[in-house]
Formats: C-alpha cells, sequence, structure tokens
C-alpha cells in the first residue's frame, strides 16, 4: 500500500519513452516510486536532446512534476553564476535550486532521491546527509579522460576535471545513502571517500531482444548502437570508420556498419562513406539487433557502464569493445575486450566469418 512523500530529483528526463539509457533507467527507477509512495514531487530536466519528448513525458496520478529546460544560455548564466562548481551542476542549481528550496520547506519528506550527481547540487548541502543518490557515473573520470584530447573538447575536459576535483570528492563523502550501477565505479569512490557503504544496483529495464535465429543474421551488417548527440558515440563510430574497418573490409568486402541512435551531427554524417548507414532515431531497435552479426562499442572515452553494451550481451549478439566501452560489465562468452586496433580487427573478421557460416547451416 502507497504511502508517504518522496522529493524525486534527476539530472536528466525521467522517461522510458527517451531512447538514451539513462533516461531509461532514472524512468524505471521514477515508476518505482510512484508505486510506493503515496505522493511523489518530481523534479527534473530536459536538454535539447530530449525536449521533444516533454510531451510525452508520463506523469502518474500521484506524482507533481516540474521540468526546466537546459539551454545555452542559461549554461552561460549558470557558468557565471557558480564558475567553481562542474558545468553539469552549476546549470541545474541555478535553474532549480530555488524551487527545491521551496518544496523542501513546505513539505515533510520521507526520502529525497537524487538521480545523477549532476542534480546533487540542487538541494542544500546541509541536507545532503538525508539524501539517497544513485550515482550513473563518476564525473572525475569521465572528464580525465576528456581531458586527454588534445582537442577543444580536451581543454574543456581538463577544466571540469579542475572543478569535479573541488566538489564531486566532498559530495560523494558527505551524501546520506549511496548507489552506483557496478562495483567498478563503487571502488573509484571508494579512492575519494575512504571506507563507506555503497549500495550496487545493477542497470535494468533495458532493451532486450529475443529471437534472433541464423537464418535470419545478416552476417556483413556490424551494429553500433547509442544516443548520437554524446560526443563520445559519435568519436567512436568515426574512430572505428576511419581505423577499422577499412581494415575489416579489405578481408570482407561487404561488411558495413550501421550506426543507429538518434540526433547524428550533419558534420559526422558527412565524414563518412557508403560503407556507413546512420539511421538517426529508431523507435524500437528489434530488427537491427535480430539482423546484425555483430555489435561493436569501440569507446575511447566516457565513463560509467555501457548500457548499450549489456543490451547487446543480453540480446544474444556476439559484441567487440575497448576497455572503456565494457567498463564494468562481467565477463561473457558474447563479449570480447580489445583496446589495441590490431586485435579489435581481427577479432571483427572472425566472428564475421562465424556468422558467415552458422547463417548458411
Amino acid at each position: 500500500m502507497k504511502s508517504g512523500r518522496a522529493l524525486f530529483i534527476s539530472a536528466y528526463l525521467p522517461s522510458t519513452n527517451v531512447p538514451a539509457a539513462g533516461n531509461r533507467l532514472s524512468g524505471s527507477a521514477l515508476e518505482d516510486y510512484a508505486s510506493r509512495f503515496e505522493t511523489v514531487d518530481v523534479v527534473s530536466f530536459c536538454n535539447a536532446t530530449t525536449r521533444d519528448f516533454e510531451r510525452d513525458f508520463k506523469d502518474y496520478p500521484n506524482t507533481h512534476s516540474t521540468l526546466f529546460n537546459i539551454t545555452k544560455s542559461r549554461r552561460l548564466g549558470a557558468m557565471l553564476r557558480h564558475p567553481l562548481l562542474p558545468s553539469g551542476v552549476a546549470v541545474r542549481r541555478y535553474l532549480a535550486a530555488s524551487h527545491v528550496r521551496d518544496l523542501l520547506a513546505g513539505h515533510q519528506y520521507d526520502e529525497i532521491f537524487v538521480d545523477f550527481i549532476q542534480a546533487l547540487g540542487i538541494v542544500d548541502d546541509t541536507l545532503w546527509p538525508k539524501v539517497h543518490l544513485r550515482l550513473h557515473d563518476v564525473m572525475l573520470q569521465l572528464y580525465r579522460r576528456q581531458g586527454k584530447e588534445l582537442s577543444p573538447a580536451g581543454l574543456i575536459g581538463r577544466v571540469e576535471t579542475a572543478r569535479c576535483a573541488g566538489w564531486e570528492p566532498d559530495a560523494l563523502r558527505r551524501v546520506g545513502r549511496l548507489s552506483c550501477l557496478t562495483e567498478k565505479d563503487a571502488d573509484i569512490i571508494r579512492g575519494f571517500t575512504g571506507p563507506r557503504q555503497i549500495d550496487i544496483a545493477p542497470p535494468s529495464g533495458f532493451f532486450v531482444v529475443k529471437g534472433r535465429v541464423p537464418t535470419g543474421i545478416d552476417p556483413h551488417m556490424i551494429l553500433f548502437w547509442g544516443n548520437m548527440s554524446r560526443k563520445e558515440n559519435v568519436d567512436a563510430v568515426l574512430h572505428f570508420t576511419r581505423n577499422l574497418l577499412p581494415a575489416i573490409r579489405a578481408e570482407i568486402p561487404e561488411a558495413r556498419l550501421v550506426a543507429a541512435g538518434a540526433n547524428p551531427p550533419q558534420s559526422a554524417m558527412e565524414a563518412t562513406g557508403g560503407d556507413v548507414t546512420w539511421t538517426g532515431f529508431v523507435d524500437t531497435p528489434d530488427e537491427l539487433f535480430l539482423s546484425c552479426g555483430i555489435g561493436v562499442a569501440p569507446l575511447l572515452s566516457g565513463a560509467g557502464v555501457k548500457i548499450k553494451v549489456l543490451e547487446f550481451l543480453h540480446s544474444g549478439i556476439p559484441t567487440v569493445a575497448t576497455t572503456v566501452g565494457a567498463e564494468g560489465i562481467p565477463a561473457d562468452p558474447l563479449l570480447h575486450v580489445h583496446d589495441d586496433d590490431a586485435s579489435f580487427i581481427r577479432t571483427c573478421i572472425s566472428l564475421i566469418r562465424e556468422a558467415e557460416r552458422t547463417s548458411r547451416a
């Protein structure tokens, strides 16, 4: 039976209708809170990639939702107001801290849940010991990796690393209850905080496509699946097409890449040739998952568990990934992890040849 009141804060639109994995996980969490509490006050955010899903946002009968739109001008205002905070934290504090203060002053909450650390700064730090924070990835790890790039993005990564170093470890030490998605992230967090209790909440509710059969597989179709508004996904596709796919096609001329996911940049699409198909938004990946020969996750940056790889593996798709792409995922007979290009290429060729044999059987 439902009882009590909860405050649910998500740094991103919590909806299972959004194709991005983090939004779907947050949407599943909101469904859980709506099923357990009599009243749930929801505070969340839309950005350019999720604004079209705002009208489809599922507002449960017992929830009261407030959505804030993140724009470039508001990001700039937040950076001027809070120059020492990580930018993702700053813009959310800038937009919603006053609203959350009013909610906390007007209601007694049985639980305060924050999804994604970027939203924690909305809550006054004196109340952090009362917060249950679910961490999706460690910002310091994300920006340290980005900061290694010799590019404008690398400069941004180095600036954000400095901001995160001054804020994130303190936040992780002081929050009352802490959950994360993998044991690996828990180990990273304890490196900042020292010994502390961290709940491991493995991701659930992701796409699983059943029914792959050899005769329905196109062995030469290589699938990358991800939200293309994320730079690390686009960079992974471009790395694969420039550095790996030509060598694969030298052995198997029919091999081609399907880069599936919403919001591919025009510049990236123009940088690839006819052996790459960019699908844009797909309502469901079922057909792609059923027909692809192999999946790839050649990520060079990013942090946290990659839901796309779990979706491949649970759907029975042989998958080749870098260490970053396979981060936090237990060993699996279908998962092959390589960071050097030559090994990545050889394994892709071997798996495609195997798919050719089984599809003819």
